[in-house]
């Protein structure tokens, strides 16, 4: 999977992308095509790091990383916050 700089003088591979940070333009990387996925393909899954698994994987089929259910349990680790993003600060 390819990776595409926002301003368009760059691209890279998912490796190369993660390394750089920013698109050596200046821009941003951003997939070069995006897989279709049909939302009721997330329903069934209970935790962040199987939601993460399945929507990720994608793009890093081609990558030195090995993406795996314990791959994400790891990085996806940290607790969500299941609350309204704008809550009422005054009681």
């Amino acid at each position: 999977s390819r990776m595409i700089s926002t301003r368009g003088m760059d691209s890279a591979s998912i490796d190369e992308a993660i390394q750089l940070g920013l698109a050596r333009d200046g821009g941003l990387f951003v997939p070069e095509t995006f897989p279709e996925f049909n939302k009721e393909e997330f329903y069934h899954f209970d935790t962040l790091p199987s939601f993460a698994l399945h929507l990720l994987s994608t793009f890093f089929v081609d990558s030195a990383i090995h993406l795996d259910q314990s791959f994400c349990e790891e990085v996806f680790s940290f607790p969500l916050a299941l609350q309204p993003l704008f809550e009422n600060s005054s009681g």
